[in-house]
């Protein structure tokens, strides 16, 4: 509970410390910011400086009056937000609403993606628990990254810099850690001394506004693309391999340095035709290989975690098609997730030094005008030994639980008002 309050409390400076820096308004830390919580940098002591830095950034770039995906910013300062919103904790609950992340879209992202939440919640939870359970700070952590080369997946990969500092990308096509184990030694060898490694994974969608999964509105661009759209590309082949399309070419051409990773990416999802294909009749993508308990090395089957959403989400509303899009990031989880442990169980042992926090899951990029999602699957900590010790995923999905009951709490006692 005093992770999700203090949280809470961090939710809408992070926001503003992310906006404010993308529009060159600097905000510095007080020299004592880097020895106190993350919390006491969303103090009252400190809200005024960000509510300036808000004032300068909505001079500098006035809210757009409406939607118009050709001239807007994903990062568009917040409109309709003052201080005493700023201030107050039902507000800051949640720094989603100073996007246009109305409960509607929300439910929409949901019902594709249960358990996903919004990249300013996520952030402020990880920095939080981090902080308290393990003394991560800005000063003593090494931040590095395994997402997608896009440009969208920058947008989580941002707040995180803004945080801890500059990133070291061990990541290619997909989200894939192309880096391998020569990428990781290195990165390794950059953690502070005594200090800590966050490494973050996973590959990412896309989700229109009207809930179509695979595709995604992007600045400047009247088309809607496709995202991911390597994964996408990889999963055309595989269904082309698993229906029998005819000419269909079945090389292995990985030598081929010119696309590498895309070759790369295309033979790493083979095991999962079966899964994609089922998915894209509408059949639950865990039924035939239900996800087992296990107590082992403090994990309680986190690594699981996406079973237990998808596993009787079956034909709920999905059509078919649309099935395919949404099991496939979680089939390059899996793939990914298999890659990243054995570069661990490797590389990690003596060369991790105070220990290493590894968040795995799933990148939801949405249109210009909404915030980003994140679907935690995975949040371990490996000691200094390179050993699993604990797993702290549950602080994040139940902080954000709390902010989520906190906010629709706000929500309904303002409603009343109203009335």
């Amino acid at each position: 509970m005093m992770m999700a309050a203090a949280a809470a409390t961090t939710a809408s400076s992070t926001f503003l410390r992310r906006r404010c820096r993308h529009h060159g308004i600097v905000i510095r830390s007080s020299s004592s910011s880097s020895s106190s919580s993350p919390a006491a940098s969303a103090s009252t002591s400190s809200a005024s400086y960000y509510h300036s830095s808000l004032s300068r950034l909505r001079h500098r770039h006035p809210p757009l009056p409406s939607k118009s995906v050709s001239s807007s910013s994903r990062h568009r300062p917040p409109a309709n937000t003052n201080s005493t919103q700023l201030s107050s904790a039902s507000s800051s609950a949640s720094a989603s609403s100073l996007f246009n992340n109305n409960s509607t879209f929300d439910k929409i992202v949901k019902h594709s993606f249960p358990g996903a939440i919004t990249n300013s919640t996520l952030v402020s939870l990880l920095q939080t628990t981090l902080y308290q359970k393990h003394n991560f700070t800005s000063q003593n952590t090494l931040l590095a990254t395994s997402l997608c080369c896009d440009e969208l997946a920058r947008e989580l990969e941002d707040e995180l810099v803004a945080i801890y500092g500059h990133n070291f990308n061990l990541g290619g096509l997909a989200g894939f850690p192309f880096a391998g184990k020569t990428g990781f030694g290195a990165m390794a060898a950059h953690i502070p001394d005594g200090g800590y490694c966050l490494l973050v994974h996973g590959p990412h969608v896309g989700i229109c506004q009207n809930g179509m999964v695979g595709r995604v509105e992007r600045r400047g661009i009247k088309l809607v693309d496709y995202c991911c759209g390597s994964a996408i590309a990889a999963s055309n082949y595989l269904r082309g391999i698993t229906h029998g399309e005819k000419n269909m070419e079945i090389t292995s051409r990985i030598q081929e340095f010119s696309d590498f990773q895309q070759s790369a990416v295309r033979e790493l999802i083979l095991p999962f035709g079966r899964r994609l294909s089922d998915a894209e009749l509408g059949i639950s993508f865990f039924e035939d290989n239900p996800p087992t308990t296990t107590n082992n090395h403090h994990h309680n089957n986190h690594e699981d975690h996406h079973h237990h959403y998808h596993q009787t989400h079956g034909n709920n509303g999905i059509p078919g098609g649309q099935g395919r899009m949404i099991a496939l990031p979680y089939a390059l989880y899996d793939s990914q997730k298999v890659l990243i442990n054995d570069i661990l169980s490797k590389c990690g042992p003596g060369n991790i030094k105070g220990g290493l926090a590894l968040l795995g899951g799933i990148q939801i990029n949405t249109s210009p005008e909404s915030e980003d999602y994140f679907h935690p699957l995975r949040f371990d900590f490996f000691d200094s030994s390179g050993q699993c010790v604990e797993s702290i995923l549950n602080e994040i999905v139940h902080g954000a639980a709390l902010l989520s009951s906190s906010s629709s709490s706000s929500s309904s006692s303002s409603s009343c008002a109203d009335e």
